[in-house]
């Protein structure tokens, strides 16, 4: 070894590969479905988006976005309900926060289910 440098002939970059962030706050199908019949049912209850907003503490147009099918209802809007029914959120995930025999569209009850 006397005193000679290695010459670099090809540029190398040295990064570290990138790894996306794992998210576990995303909600699957049948839990975007329940979260949107709550809020459907809460809406009938409020009277109107803006209203629903105003206690949940979100925007009227959030709320209508994500009633609709391919709205994406967040976990952040499941635990708002939780708290403003004071259902717990596993209920309001799993869909059994709504009674049985209770309109999700017009909150009307059946004489079977009281």
């Amino acid at each position: 070894m006397t005193g000679t440098m290695a010459i670099l002939r090809e540029k190398t970059i040295w990064k570290r590969p990138r790894v996306a962030p794992v998210r576990t706050d995303k909600l699957n199908r049948v839990e975007q479905a329940n979260v949107r019949k709550a809020l459907r049912r809460l809406r009938v209850e409020f009277g109107s988006c803006e209203k629903l907003g105003v206690a949940l503490k979100k925007k009227g147009d959030t709320i209508s976005r994500s009633m609709r099918t391919y709205g994406k209802p967040t976990l952040g809007m499941a635990l708002a309900i939780a708290r403003l029914t004071g259902a717990r959120i596993d209920d309001v995930l799993s869909g059994a926060f709504l009674r049985y025999g209770v309109c999700p569209t017009c909150g009307r009850c059946d004489d079977q289910s009281r």
